[in-house]
């Protein structure tokens, strides 16, 4: 199974893709591009186990249609802004700039939530959203 983990910048995507390895899950993060596969690799590998791709990308509801299952983590304003302002590992989203796309990003995401991903409360603590995620497939 070819599974797509999405979501606006800050809602955890690299968290429960770290936690899906923990588990012993192949997962990419698509932060991490020099490490991910091409997705003709990653599909072709799905066929015999779950494989999971965790991040973001401008054509998210044409992305959607390569993956046999797609969640969208959802995050609400204020949850969203405390990440963005105490993550580590990027200054994405440090500054009122950043912070102003990313929860406009937010609100377009809902477009791609109503083409058929299983949304995902990403408030929620990282070890029931990647359960949650799990026991969906």
């Amino acid at each position: 199974m070819f599974v797509y983990i999405t979501g606006p910048a800050g809602a955890g995507k690299s968290s429960v893709c770290a936690q899906l390895i923990q588990r012993g899950y192949e997962s990419y993060d698509t932060d991490q591009r020099s490490a991910t596969p091409s997705l003709d690799v990653l599909k072709e590998r799905s066929r015999t186990s779950s494989v999971f791709l965790c991040g973001i990308t401008t054509k998210d509801i044409e992305a959607g249609e390569l993956f046999d299952k797609v969640f969208a983590l959802a995050t609400d304003k204020a949850a969203l802004e405390h990440r963005l302002k105490t993550r580590a590992g990027t200054p994405w989203g440090k500054t009122p700039g950043h912070v102003r796309l990313i929860l406009a990003d937010r609100i377009r995401r809902a477009e791609f939530w109503r083409h058929g991903a299983t949304v995902i409360d990403a408030t929620q603590p990282l070890t029931i959203v990647v359960d949650q995620i799990l026991k969906s497939l």
